[in-house]
């Protein structure tokens, strides 16, 4: 497993890997602001609004969904001091990616960090993917929301072996990718965000294990899906789990099913989420 989540708490995994590059977009072409946007409960909207306070970036966010109050993201935006608005997915549709590149100092990226600015940092990650295993032996298992992460590895590394997990309802992504990544699926799909007690087990089990919390909408899905599905992968392969972080999400999850704290080993849990997030 490479243990992207060990990167930061919330500048974790794929986030940072992606964010990096903009960044560096940002300096170099001079402009004045950045403006992106995602869900209320994204994970890339949370790291870089991070990293958009330490950094004291001029940015404006637009989130879509419902219940912003119930939404950990939005609440430490606040606490950072990120500006933000939130508006209904319908209008993020029709006017978010018109509107604002007619800006001229205005750097925007796209919902989950599309664009080239996320293929440097996911180039980092394959070089060092690169020296830890023999570039020809090794699997790439990944989650994919975007696809973002994906497309990238494919680009930087064409004819990369990947094996993708996506919990979102339409994985076309993972379908129409060239060369063809070998999907997972689950033995009971589930919505997305949604709630199972198998999955609740699993997780546990795989923390009491292994001493690593998955979370419960990419990689713990991502893993059991796996363990599922093992034999589809090459047994001449290192099978390589990226662990893109996210650990951020027990909070909005926890809030919103709470008996999956029935299943869980939730003082660990609970410490874990106190520590980093609090």
């Amino acid at each position: 497993m490479k243990r992207d989540d060990l990167i930061h708490p919330i500048l974790s995994g794929n986030k940072l890997r992606k964010i990096v590059g903009f960044l560096e977009i940002f300096r170099n072409a001079n402009k004045s602001e950045i403006i992106t946007c995602g869900s209320l409960h994204s994970n890339f909207i949370h790291a870089f609004g991070y990293i958009a306070s330490q950094l004291s970036l001029k940015t404006n966010i637009w989130l879509y969904g419902h219940n912003a109050s119930d939404s950990f993201v939005t609440n430490d935006l606040e606490k950072w001091g990120i500006k933000y608005q939130v508006i209904d997915r319908k209008t993020f549709k029709l006017n978010f990616e018109t509107y604002f590149p007619l800006e001229d100092q205005i750097l925007y990226i796209k919902e989950g960090g599309q664009g080239v600015g996320a293929e440097k940092g996911v180039r980092q990650l394959i070089e060092e993917l690169d020296i830890q295993f023999n570039s020809q032996n090794y699997q790439i298992v990944l989650a994919t929301g975007t696809g973002t992460m994906l497309q990238c590895i494919q680009k930087i590394k064409p004819g990369a072996s990947v094996v993708g997990f996506s919990p979102v309802s339409n994985n076309f992504i993972l379908k129409e990718s060239q060369p063809p990544a070998i999907y997972l699926q689950e033995e009971r799909k589930l919505a997305f965000g949604g709630y199972s007690a198998d999955l609740m087990k699993y997780i546990d089990l795989f923390y009491c294990l292994n001493s690593i919390w998955l979370d419960p909408i990419y990689t713990g899905r991502l893993v059991k899906a796996l363990d599922l599905s093992i034999e589809k992968l090459d047994d001449n392969k290192v099978i390589t789990i990226l662990h893109t972080g996210g650990l951020q999400a027990w909070r909005s999850y926890l809030n919103r099913w709470p008996q999956a704290k029935n299943y869980l080993d939730y003082k660990a849990l609970e410490n874990f989420i106190a520590t980093n997030f609090s």
